[in-house]
């Protein structure tokens, strides 16, 4: 019970953290975006956020891996589909 609780705040915290990085980085993109902003607008300190993430480009992946994934096997698919073509198409 003591440990379920404990992971539903880690996760709700997790959450504010990226909701709160996605819209420092769409604010003042991935150079200017502060980690030190994205803890107060997530309201936690920023050991909590390092607990969670490493650095930057680790909140970042965290952030937007799923969806350069997403585009990264979509474009293989197309550049695949393109050399398969015959010389008509």
């Amino acid at each position: 019970m003591v440990y379920s609780t404990y992971m539903a705040k880690a996760d709700a915290t997790k959450r504010r953290i990226l909701e709160s990085a996605k819209s420092e980085f769409l604010e003042k993109g991935y150079s200017g975006a502060s980690l030190r902003n994205i803890a107060k607008g997530a309201g936690v300190t920023t050991g909590a956020l390092y607990g969670l993430f490493a650095d930057k480009p680790a909140l970042f992946e965290s952030l937007v891996g799923e969806h350069v994934s997403y585009f990264y096997r979509a474009f293989n698919a197309a550049q695949l589909s393109f050399r398969d073509m015959d010389d008509e198409r």
